[in-house]
């Protein structure tokens, strides 16, 4: 993620050694990704659910890799919310939708301890 070096392990080949930069290359989201998909964003700027697609994965690239400030990720989440009607109304939606979405992580959490009781104790 961070285009460390990789193990031993990951650069072997049969009982050969493989080399940086002549058998491969380090890249990192941070740098490599995130400029390539800016690339790929403006390229598919006549297809905007793609563009959509991509920006969302950039806006999860520059999070992962400690990129944005809170206040930056607010804004950004702002402006990608006015930007169309569609995600508008998508916003609508996830506002309107707030308790069922709630009630249904809280059901999930609760089954999974259910499940891990019933797995370790052998209760309910």
């Amino acid at each position: 993620m961070n285009g460390d070096s990789p193990c031993d392990a990951s650069i072997a080949n049969n009982s050969e050694k493989m080399e940086c930069d002549k058998d491969y290359f380090n890249i990192s989201y941070k740098d490599h990704i995130s400029n390539w998909l800016q690339f790929c964003k403006k390229e598919a700027v006549d297809q905007p659910m793609l563009r959509e697609i991509i920006k969302q994965y950039i806006f999860l690239i520059n999070k992962l890799t400690n990129q944005m400030s809170d206040q930056k990720i607010s804004t950004e989440i702002i402006n990608e919310i006015i930007s169309s009607r569609e995600n508008i109304l998508a916003a609508n939606q996830i506002i309107d939708s707030e308790i069922e979405i709630k009630s249904s992580i809280l059901n999930e959490a609760l089954f999974r301890i259910k499940e891990l009781l019933r797995l370790k104790i052998g209760i309910i």
